[in-house]
């Protein structure tokens, strides 16, 4: 798992690895998501409702699919999470069964599981669908939040998705900020959006934080 600054992988923000059972690891890449990626709120009745810069449903298949589909025989394999200000890439040791076409739009498959054992663990505790619905699942999620369709790519013995978003980048926040500024911000806002401008890449847990604004 890890966060980089910038759009390469020469600066760390953050950096671990995980080792455990499947639903430890599912855990721990879910919670590195919401550390890294900017939340959202939206009230619907009495609920509010979080929303991450990525679809949660679709990082959540990309991963499983990622566990699932691994060459665990591979010595020194891992699955990888890569958090960019531009990019997340998903990737793990395999390869795409062999009647896939990577240039179909909308790839429908029967579901062929690398390895059978884990889909079932993963399909009892109702995580797998079995029914190769999963691609076209995460290409819906993204399209449907206003985001680039993910490309899949399978190369140098390795799947890889790349799904691009956009976080907080230059000043701007989500790529724009829209609406004249002077005389518009409260006092609170007003420190955020500076804080925001002098550490790009920040979460809202991190704003909280650093200057004790709670986010509800």
């Amino acid at each position: 798992l890890a966060r980089f600054a910038g759009t390469d992988k020469k600066v760390f923000i953050d950096n671990k690895q995980v080792r455990g059972n499947l639903f430890k690891m599912l855990d721990e890449a879910m919670a590195f998501f919401f550390k890294h990626l900017s939340l959202s709120g939206e009230v619907k009745g009495l609920i509010r409702e979080e929303h991450l810069s990525v679809p949660y449903n679709a990082l959540r298949e990309c991963v499983i699919n990622a566990l699932i589909h691994r060459e665990y025989n591979t010595v020194g394999g891992s699955v990888g999470i890569a958090i960019f200000d531009d990019r997340i890439e998903i990737s793990n040791i395999g390869h795409f069964p062999p009647s896939f076409n990577l240039k179909e739009t909308r790839p429908v498959l029967q579901s062929i599981p690398y390895n059978p054992i884990i889909a079932k663990a993963l399909y009892y505790r109702g995580l797998f669908e079995n029914w190769g619905r999963g691609i076209g699942l995460v290409k819906e999620e993204c399209v449907e939040a206003g985001l680039p369709e993910p490309v899949f790519v399978s190369e140098q013995g390795a799947v890889v998705v790349t799904i691009k978003y956009q976080i907080v980048a230059n000043g701007e926040l989500n790529g724009e900020l829209n609406g004249e500024l002077n005389g518009e911000l409260n006092d609170s806002q007003r420190r955020t959006f500076e804080f925001v401008k002098s550490h790009l890449g920040c979460t809202a847990a991190e704003i909280s934080e650093q200057l004790g604004i709670p986010f509800s």
